[in-house]
């Protein structure tokens, strides 16, 4: 927080070298802060755009969710997170999504609503925030917000008996790693 400036600066992602980020601050944000805000030009309009578009897609849900009331279980093929397991339940607009493993968690949600809570993963426990909804094409969409590392799963189930998919967007955990999990009748 720089209150002389009336500036907040925050980083949602997990930094390699936190001094040099905010070195660049100090030179770059600081260097160049007015007393005044800046005036119209085709470059300032063209930083509103910018920042404007900067968004997180989210699933979207449907008006009438295809499935409103079931579990599903699946068994995960062997990976790196050890995860063995997952059970996804729906109940009305609720539901979790069980993933067993050597630490265990239950991702709890809410369909087209934000959800904080932790969830144990790479050996310590983080705020975790959870964004469910059924696509158009009835698939089923989680996107499980890693808050303070700026990761995040984007887990998806197009449809009973289809497997479960897991990707892991995160530069600095390896982009684009997808577990995959077959529909499984253990835990039925």
């Amino acid at each position: 927080m720089m209150p002389a400036q009336d500036m907040v600066l925050a980083v949602t992602a997990g930094v390699a070298d936190m001094g040099r980020v905010l070195d660049h601050t100090w030179t770059h944000l600081l260097g160049n802060a007015q007393e005044s805000p800046l005036p119209p030009s085709a470059a300032t309009e063209a930083l509103w755009v910018r920042c404007a578009g900067l968004t997180l897609p989210v699933p979207e849900i449907l008006t009438s969710p295809p499935l409103r009331n079931m579990q599903a279980h699946f068994t995960f093929d062997p990976n790196s997170e050890g995860w063995e397991a997952a059970t996804l339940t729906v109940t009305g607009e609720r539901g979790t999504l069980v993933l067993d493993g050597p630490t265990p968690n239950t991702v709890r949600f809410t369909l087209n609503a934000w959800e904080e809570q932790t969830l144990d993963t790479w050996g310590t426990t983080v705020a975790l925030t959870v964004r469910t909804g059924w696509q158009a094409d009835g698939t089923l969409a989680l996107t499980l917000l890693l808050i303070e590392d700026g990761a995040r799963w984007e887990v998806r189930w197009p449809a009973p008996d289809a497997p479960l998919s897991a990707q892991l967007c995160a530069p600095h955990h390896g982009e684009g790693h997808t577990l995959s999990a077959r529909a499984s009748t253990l835990g039925a």
